[in-house]
């Protein structure tokens, strides 16, 4: 099955600005053809998807390809087991000892390989799907994926390594994810509130933190707890030092793009036996939400 493409993004600022004639075309195709399409204008024609005969799936441009395989192959594989979830907020830099974060299986994000990778240490997992960060650094992303075992990209972040004439052939560890409410080459779904996705075949719900993304990957694998490591939900940047940042907007995104979502989080929570924890303490996240605790308490109870 080949299915031509056609841009699926979550709304996000600083639309790519797209120049070509086809592109203009498309743009005012998918503006006509109604809102529920609109999230896929940005994939041109010749961006093609096709499922093989191994259940794996090739995603090409412009002569650059590469095979992947679904997320969903990877569907309660972790059973019983713990994973941490590592992220940017500056509160990481408050573990007395990061080599604990070795002692259960590893989501890292976007930058914050940098964190395993200055001690030395080894991480299982990669999720990147800001779209600025890989376009402005798709070199990292390239090196922190070839670190891990796991690498979780979304249609869009794919589209945008191999635009860039990126060799993703080079990974052999892709798992590919599709948006819940923004699915690819097809209409958005009647939606009236934020999501938490239980099932990976059926996409992630993304919000205005990769860290919805990564609790949504951990539960789908089957980790019975996870810890997240970094949560602070700040303006107060990252852990690591960055050059002319990217600008940061969780005051205006605060109460739809964070709090609505982790609401729903609460809920998984509440209904099941899964064991969420924040381990860092000053999170702008009410304990309420997600149960806090000292990342250095919390490792030490977790050393092997």
């Amino acid at each position: 099955t080949c299915v031509d493409s056609t841009f699926r993004c979550r709304p996000f600022r600083g639309y790519y600005h797209m120049i070509s004639n086809s592109a203009t075309i498309r743009r005012i195709f998918y503006r006509v053809k109604g809102k529920k399409w609109w999230h896929n204008r940005i994939y041109p024609k010749d961006f093609h998807v096709e499922i093989i005969a191994n259940g794996k799936i090739n995603l090409s441009y412009k002569g650059n390809s590469v095979e992947v395989q679904p997320i969903q192959c990877l569907s309660n594989q972790f059973n019983n087991d713990l994973a941490f979830i590592v992220l940017s907020g500056p509160s990481i830099s408050k573990i007395d000892d990061l080599s604990k974060l070795e002692n259960a299986f590893s989501f890292t994000v976007n930058g914050s390989p940098t964190l395993f990778e200055a001690n030395k240490l080894t991480y299982d997992a990669y999720i990147v799907d800001d779209p600025d960060f890989i376009q402005t650094k798709k070199d990292l992303v390239v090196h922190f994926a070839k670190q891990a075992q796991y690498c979780f990209f979304s249609y869009r972040s794919i589209y945008y390594l191999l635009k860039a004439g990126v060799n993703l052939k080079e990974l052999p560890n892709i798992y590919l994810f599709d948006y819940y409410s923004m699915p690819f080459g097809k209409a958005r779904p009647d939606i009236s509130r934020a999501h938490f996705s239980t099932n990976l075949s059926e996409g992630v719900y993304v919000c205005s933190t990769v860290a919805y993304i990564a609790l949504q990957i951990a539960y789908g694998m089957g980790f019975k707890e996870v810890a997240v490591f970094g949560l602070d939900l700040s303006m107060e940047g990252r852990f690591y030092q960055e050059n002319n940042a990217p600008a940061q907007f969780l005051d205006q995104d605060w109460e739809n793009g964070i709090l609505k979502p982790f609401l729903e989080l609460k809920n998984i929570i509440d209904q099941t036996n899964w064991n969420v924890w924040n381990c860092s303490p000053e999170s702008r996240l009410s304990d309420q939400i997600l149960k806090k605790v000292d990342p250095n308490h919390y490792l030490c109870m977790k050393k092997q």
